[in-house]
């Protein structure tokens, strides 16, 4: 029998921004001073190898290896040019990596 995810609320930094959008998303936003041509995004979700069946393990690092190769809405290939075209070295500046409660997608980009 599955049990409830507990909320966790994190204790944020009191220059931390924090909401949600009307799908449901809750978003976290520091301002950054330093270096200041730097924007970073991480998004976390909240599946990882603990929310895996026994016929599915390896489904979620599988998953987030996926997801920069090909998705409903980027072709194969157009993932890795679309980061490319917003000053993201592939790999370099875009990495995820999948834990026991969680995987994350990190994005990095240095305006110019």
């Amino acid at each position: 029998m599955a049990r409830p995810k507990l909320k966790i609320l994190p204790v944020l930094a009191p220059d931390i921004i924090q909401g949600q959008l009307n799908n449901g998303l809750h978003y976290f936003i520091k301002p950054n001073q330093q270096p200041s041509n730097k924007v970073e995004m991480r998004l976390v979700v909240n599946v990882g190898s603990m929310s895996e069946k026994d016929d599915e393990l390896g489904v979620a690092h599988l998953l987030e290896h996926m997801a920069f190769r090909q998705t409903k809405n980027f072709k194969a290939g157009q993932v890795k040019a679309f980061l490319d075209s917003h000053g993201m070295r592939w790999g370099g500046d875009s990495n995820a990596f999948t834990s026991h409660e969680n995987t994350v997608y990190i994005f990095i980009s240095f305006t110019r």
